[in-house]
C-alpha cells in the first residue's frame, strides 16, 4: 500500500454515501475499498469488525476504526483537523464521538432511508 486505505460496508447505502463526500473532499489522499472486496487483505483485523465499523489503515499496516477513523478522513481536508484533535486530547471528546458513531452505526440501514428532501422539491 502506498496511501491510507479507508474500509467500508461496500453494502450499506449509508456508508457508500459517505464514502463518496469522502473522495470528492479528500481528493487523492486515500484509497477506498469495500470490505467485501479486501478483508483478506488485512488479516490483522477480525472480518466481523469491517462489518460493524469503518477503518483506516495506514500503509504500515496499523489502523484506527470508527469515529476515530472518520476524524482522521477529514484530517486530510482544509480546515477540518480539529476534530481529530478533539478526539484525542479533549477529555470526554472521544467517549461521546465513539458513542454517537455506535448509535448511528447500529441504525445505518434506517438512517440509508431516510431521504432529506429540499425545500420546494418533490
Amino acid at each position: 500500500m502506498e496511501k491510507p486505505a479507508v474500509v467500508y460496508d461496500g453494502e450499506c447505502r449509508f456508508c457508500c454515501r459517505w464514502v463518496e463526500k469522502w473522495r470528492q473532499r479528500t481528493g487523492a489522499a486515500f484509497d477506498f475499498y469495500p470490505f467485501q472486496e479486501v478483508a483478506e487483505r488485512f488479516l490483522q483485523i477480525p472480518q466481523d469488525n469491517f462489518a460493524k465499523s469503518i477503518h483506516l489503515i495506514q500503509p504500515d499496516r496499523s489502523f484506527v476504526s470508527g469515529a476515530e477513523a472518520i476524524f482522521a478522513v477529514y484530517a486530510a481536508v482544509p480546515r477540518r483537523k480539529l476534530y481529530l484533535r478533539l478526539y484525542r486530547y479533549l477529555p470526554g471528546f472521544r467517549w461521546c464521538a465513539e458513542w454517537v458513531y455506535r448509535w448511528v452505526a447500529s441504525h445505518r440501514q434506517f438512517i440509508s432511508h431516510l431521504e432529506i428532501k429540499k425545500p420546494g422539491s418533490h
